[in-house]
């Protein structure tokens, strides 16, 4: 009953829809409107749309509250709980969007590139966990898309450590991966906390992928990408094999 309270009354979990009335969130900016918009209950944008909620909280706030507000769905008498591990400034779209610019880094981008960078990395990688979430949610897959919420002010540590917290401490039945995961670093972050807390990884065809795959194709999107002559941390490869506490939060 728990869960259904935190949705709404009403609320299909899996597809967001509100059949006979309007989500009545809680006060602007709440934890509570928060896990909302993350499970993609409080609006349903469409698959051609790129839709991301804004909210003023600080990362102190956040982790904790958010497991707490999410938890419930861990125990929901229903079949699979997912997260959506998506590329957000990195990616295979940002190596792309690098080659179209006659660069090799993103520093190397100019002021008048970066609105580009914007619309063709950042909300072209935005469309597409949107969608892989939608999918997911109409095959009844309670779905944690981390693009459909944004905290003006946070460093990408804090994004970082927000949302690697949750895979650590939320009871969830697989994290997904979107196309072009193995080119970004916040990724294999979330990839290295469902390893090591013994969450299965599955593609966004929910296929399984083991430790080998992962390295596997991390390995081999470095190789392509640095014989293209771009700019690629070395942390990319060493996401899912150096010591924990060898790797920044931020690269």
């Amino acid at each position: 009953m728990l869960a259904k309270r935190m949705v709404g009354a009403g609320t299909n979990l899996y597809t967001g829809r509100h059949p006979r009335k309007s989500h009545v969130p809680g006060p602007p900016g709440s934890m509570r409107d928060v896990a909302d918009v993350l499970l993609g209950t409080q609006f349903h944008p469409s698959r051609k749309a790129y839709a991301s909620k804004v909210f003023a909280l600080d990362q102190g706030q956040s982790t904790g509250q958010l497991v707490r507000h999410l938890r419930p769905l861990a125990s929901w008498n229903r079949q699979r709980f997912a997260y959506v591990s998506t590329p957000i400034t990195g990616g295979e779209r940002l190596y792309e969007y690098l080659a179209s610019c006659g660069v090799k880094s993103k520093k190397d981008l100019t002021p008048e590139q970066m609105g580009g960078f914007y619309s063709k990395v950042i909300q072209a990688n935005s469309r597409a966990a949107a969608e892989v979430s939608h999918r997911l949610r109409d095959h009844k897959v309670a779905t944690l898309n981390p693009s459909a919420a944004n905290f003006p002010g946070w460093k990408q540590t804090q994004y970082n450590a927000n949302w690697t917290g949750l895979l650590q401490n939320l009871a969830l039945d697989a994290v997904v991966l979107c196309p072009g995961w193995q080119l970004s670093y916040g990724c294999l972050l979330e990839v290295r906390s469902a390893l090591d807390h013994d969450i299965p990884l599955k593609d966004d065809s929910l296929r399984p992928l083991s430790r080998k795959d992962l390295s596997e194709q991390v390995e081999a999107a470095v190789v392509k990408a640095r014989a293209r002559g771009f700019e690629v941390s070395d942390y990319l490869p060493k996401a899912l094999t150096a010591p924990l506490q060898e790797l920044p939060l931020e690269i």
